[in-house]
């Protein structure tokens, strides 16, 4: 049997190792996702690549991998060593740095599907009458039927919740699976300008109208309804919508007399996906100052003979906001 190492997304300062899944013969590739056990639930991990060949002989049993999350490698092999070195200088979890590095919404887990059964309807709310203290979640388990995979995850945290979650499945009032729970990332939505379908045939079908004929669609409204109209045109660049916010932005009046361009018939607002820029919004630019202040001067003095000397070496700089951290960086 093959066997691997394995990454997982989990506290843990050291790698674990897994046979190969029972649904897949061939040999894995590292840098792909698995599903793995971890105790008495499942787990992403990061498959390394093989085993060390002693792990064979290991007086130990070892469990089989799950399932495959991915068909092929989320980042090169070459990689690895990388993530290892920053797990060993930084004292972290080498599965976590693996999950830190990647886009968010990877991870998936396991979690516990609780229901009401039939029995658990017709006795469970007697017991419950006769406790002295109720928790919050047994009433929404009496009122719905069922309890969410957050709170269940919750319950499984608490050795007490346990043990009265498995009498309650053992007296049959409980139905209690193990079910996967992937990662949920919910769309970006918002809100966009668009030209009315009145409006784009009175003009033809153009979305970049000379100024003449803006005018003249323009007649009978407000200067502020009007400026809005003139900035969607001008920034509509031969497109159909934009954004909301692009407008209300440039002209502060553009919220209320888009609602009043809306009552017009003149432009609709609709929801639309947009889709998240990976690298993040573009951070602030500040200026280089003229001068620095003699602590800056002092610290600049240190960092730059280790950059003259081409050397590694460590550096904390400490202070309080405002001090000028920034200008050093």
């Amino acid at each position: 049997m093959n066997i691997y190492e394995v990454a997982v997304a989990a506290p843990l300062y050291h790698s674990l190792t897994y046979g190969q899944p029972e649904s897949h013969a061939e040999a894995l590739l590292p840098g792909i996702r698995v599903l793995v056990p971890l105790g008495n639930r499942l787990v992403t991990g990061y498959l390394l690549g093989p085993a060390s060949p002693e792990t064979d002989n290991a007086a130990f049993r070892v469990k089989a991998i799950v399932d495959l999350l991915d068909h092929e490698p989320l980042f090169p092999a070459e990689l690895i060593a990388f993530f290892r070195w920053i797990a060993d200088y930084y004292h972290y979890p080498l599965g976590e740095v693996i999950r830190t590095g990647l886009p968010g919404g990877l991870v998936v887990r396991s979690g516990w599907d609780i229901t009401l059964t039939e029995l658990g309807g017709q006795e469970l709310p007697e017991v419950l009458q006769q406790l002295k203290k109720k928790a919050v979640w047994m009433d929404q388990l009496l009122d719905k039927g069922r309890l969410s995979p957050g709170i269940a995850a919750t319950l499984r945290r608490n050795a007490r919740n346990q043990r009265l979650l498995k009498e309650w499945k053992d007296a049959g009032w409980l139905d209690i699976r193990e079910m996967r729970i992937e990662p949920r990332v919910g769309k970006k939505m918002q809100t966009v300008v668009c030209l009315s379908p009145a409006l784009k045939e009175q003009l033809g079908n153009d979305l970049t109208p000379e100024p003449s004929a803006i005018d003249r669609v323009g007649e009978g409204l407000k200067k502020s309804e009007a400026k809005t109209l003139q900035l969607f045109f001008r920034h509509s660049t031969g497109r159909a919508m934009v954004p909301r916010p692009e407008l209300t932005r440039r002209y502060k009046g553009a919220g209320k007399a888009l609602h009043d361009l809306v009552d017009r018939g003149l432009v609709t607002l609709e929801q639309q996906r947009c889709y998240r820029d990976p690298f993040g919004n573009t951070p602030p630019f500040f200026a280089r100052p003229e001068t620095l202040t003699r602590e800056q001067e002092q610290v600049l003095k240190q960092l730059l003979a280790a950059v003259d000397s081409q050397g590694f070496q460590t550096f904390l700089l400490f202070g309080v906001t405002g001090c000028g951290k920034t200008e050093v960086y």
